[in-house]
């Protein structure tokens, strides 16, 4: 069986950076464990590399609101339409994160308490 010849490398830390450039990982903080459960702590971190990556930005949104759907959370997590938004209520319900519909169709949108988050790790 041969090996895909784009993804052939040469030492540990090439393949290292073709997965981490690939976007194929999320960074977890493992602080976030000791706070919420671990499918929580996978959602806040999804979010986080959402936010910082700026794929979500709107130019009509208020700073630090970043578009979510619920077909970016299936693509990128795996799960249910209902799994994404029990995770997510759960991370408001906690103070974590703000959410909000805007626009016309409607969008989700979420901002994240940064300063609730670190308070809590």
């Amino acid at each position: 069986m041969a090996m895909n010849e784009s993804f052939k490398t040469e030492t540990y830390r090439d393949t290292h950076d073709k997965i981490t450039h690939a976007g194929n990982f999320i960074i977890l903080p493992l602080a976030y464990l000791r706070i919420m459960s671990l499918e929580e702590a996978v959602m806040l971190a999804t979010l986080m590399n959402i936010a910082i990556m700026e794929e979500g930005r709107d130019r009509f949104m208020e700073p630090d609101w970043f578009k979510c759907s619920s077909a970016f959370l299936k693509k990128r997590l795996e799960l249910t339409e209902r799994e994404s938004r029990n995770y997510l209520s759960k991370l408001e319900k906690k103070g974590y994160i703000e959410r909000k519909m805007f626009g016309n169709p409607a969008k989700r949108f979420i901002r994240i308490n940064r300063s609730r988050v670190e308070d809590g790790i």
